[in-house]
């Protein structure tokens, strides 16, 4: 049996503060600017599973925070997307005389 030449590297040292502090910044910032817990790893380049294992608090209120956003922000696309229809098909129609029936 062979064995991988390829050694494992040593395990490097987290330096915990300075991630806490990052990780308390970025939940400070306005929800359209939050990125993923994944960009974050990246960002800090560690992984991120060990992230979330020493930060699971405060990877979860990101994640929630920006889910909320995302989701606010579908609703309101959706919302605005409605109101284009509205107003290209249902306003002219009434200007021209034909009767809706009300909802």
């Amino acid at each position: 049996m062979e064995y991988s030449k390829n050694t494992r590297s040593s395990p490097r040292t987290l330096d915990l503060n300075h991630i806490e502090n990052t990780l308390r910044i970025i939940l400070s910032q306005a929800e359209e600017t939050l990125p993923t817990i994944t960009e974050i790893a990246k960002q800090l380049k560690i992984n991120r599973i060990v992230l979330s294992r020493h930060f699971s608090e405060l990877c979860h209120q990101i994640v929630t925070k920006r889910r909320n956003y995302m989701r606010m922000s579908h609703l309101a696309a959706i919302e605005q997307c409605c109101q284009e229809i509205k107003e290209a098909m249902v306003l002219p129609l009434r200007f021209s005389g034909i009767s809706l029936p009300e909802r």
